[in-house]
């Protein structure tokens, strides 16, 4: 190893062995990307190994993480894969739309119609509700009213997680779950509370992973649900990897055949995915003005329902169960159109639910066997 190497390996290591909070700013001396290149990690790995005297299983994920997001170049072991290869990390953000989506999401950072509602509990959805809402909520007044339509909106999101834990089946403490699109993790939180298994979660937005990464500690599950700048259409874990996979809301941004293609990938066969997601019921009409308005209003490109099926068969999976939450979703809509942090999109919803051109569907699916 010449001093140039030993240099890179040395500032990497450092990093790898600072404080848990790390952050990179202007002021942080940043490696070549040349010189980054010509890094063979499992030399890194010795080096740390030897100089430090720790092993792989030692190294914080989060820490190992940081480095891999900061150079966008190194894929190593972690405690979440550990039989992965060491391999060179696939870009994450590539096309213009994927930067789209990235930017919105790494903006959208005081949304209260998202944060006030987690704010006790700690579980930040990014998904609707499901069931009938308590009218005595909004019998009141000013901001004792507005608190009671908070609560009661969280309830319904609570409850729609309640719907999709179910739909997922029983797992183990040592399955692994991916939570494809995993904003700021409640839908991951929900699921190791329920399970107690591994969990990954996945996004394009860097400040989502480091928004649920701090939730993580609050709930004091880092060392089994951890949080990864990946696209869920090229990913970087292994083959046959998860037992259970699940998208809440998230393939309206990606196109279902890459998608589904990965996910048949890392699960194993026999495993389960879930899909919950908002889509054009084509059996009525190709489109319509809700439809766009709500892809306006997301940045979203909302894809038909027979795509759905489609997509899935040709990917290797058996659609078990295909059910339509129309009139469950409904009440959600119907209060979230009372709070003072309306969006402006609940119109859009509650007509296209009402016609059942846009439609709100759970489809759950087995991986088959190869």
């Amino acid at each position: 190893m010449d001093d140039i190497e030993r240099a890179i390996h040395g500032f990497i290591a450092n990093v790898l062995l600072e404080g848990e909070d790390i952050s990179f700013d202007e002021h942080t001396p940043l490696l070549e990307h040349r010189l980054i290149d010509s890094l063979n990690v499992e030399e890194l790995i010795a080096f740390i190994e030897s100089t430090y005297s720790v092993t792989l299983s030692d190294w914080p994920h989060s820490k190992w993480e940081t480095i891999q997001n900061m150079a966008g170049l190194i894929h190593a072991h972690s405690p979440h894969f550990p039989e992965a290869a060491m391999s060179t990390t696939p870009e994450a953000i590539v096309t213009d739309y994927e930067k789209s989506v990235a930017r919105y999401w790494n903006e959208k950072l005081d949304d209260p119609i998202n944060l006030l509602l987690g704010a006790e509990d700690g579980l930040v959805h990014h998904h609707y509700g499901l069931g009938d809402y308590d009218p005595a909520v909004l019998s009141g007044s000013g901001a004792d009213r507005e608190a009671a339509i908070i609560r009661e909106l969280h309830r319904l999101e609570c409850a729609q997680m309640d719907v999709v834990l179910d739909a997922l089946g029983g797992m183990e403490p040592d399955n692994r779950f991916l939570d494809a699109g995993s904003g700021r993790g409640g839908g991951s939180f929900s699921v190791h509370r329920r399970f107690g298994c591994w969990v990954d979660g996945i996004t394009l937005s860097q400040a989502q992973i480091d928004f649920a990464t701090k939730l993580a500690a609050r709930h004091g599950c880092t060392d089994k649900v951890a949080f990864h700048l990946q696209n869920m259409t090229r990913t970087q874990f292994p083959d046959g990897h998860f037992d259970r996979i699940l998208t809440n809301e998230t393939t309206m941004y990606v196109d279902l055949a890459a998608a589904f293609g990965e996910f048949a990938r890392v699960l194993r066969p026999g495993g389960r995915y879930v899909c919950v997601t908002y889509c054009v019921n084509d059996a009525i009409a190709p489109t319509s003005a809700d439809c766009e308005a709500v892809d306006a209003h997301y940045g979203t490109r909302m894809h038909k329902r027979s795509e759905y099926l489609a997509a899935l068969s040709a990917a290797g999976f058996s659609p078990s169960q295909v059910t339509v939450l129309n009139s469950q979703t409904i009440p959600y809509w119907e209060l979230r159109s009372h709070s003072e942090h309306r969006t402006g999109v609940e119109r859009a919803f509650l007509d296209g639910y009402r016609s059942n051109v846009l439609q709100y569907v759970l489809i759950v699916s087995e991986r088959l066997p190869a």
